[in-house]
């Protein structure tokens, strides 16, 4: 997954990277999408699969947040961008 935007050197190219990578994903074996909705859906009732879920997305969003904020004409200007995101408790 992460091939696809490896070398990316704009916003743009790291985004359009992370949707390529996610849709080869998806194009290898559709039950891959059904096993993270499935997982989800039991997070809801089972703490553990809910940390575990909570942990890889929390992992995915470092390394897109690092190749975003390393893209050449990425701005961001303090205070603008809080992280991590705020959640609901």
């Amino acid at each position: 997954m992460l091939a696809a935007v490896d070398g990316a050197g704009t916003v743009e190219a790291v985004i359009r990277g992370a949707a390529i990578g996610v849709e080869r994903v998806l194009d290898r074996d559709e039950r891959i999408a059904r096993l993270y909705f499935d997982l989800a859906a039991v997070s809801v009732v089972e703490p553990e699969i809910r940390r575990t879920i909570a942990e890889v997305n929390a992992q995915w969003r470092e390394v897109l947040v690092r190749l975003l904020t390393e893209a050449p004409g990425m701005t961001l200007i303090p205070g603008d961008f809080q992280w991590p995101l705020p959640t609901a408790e």
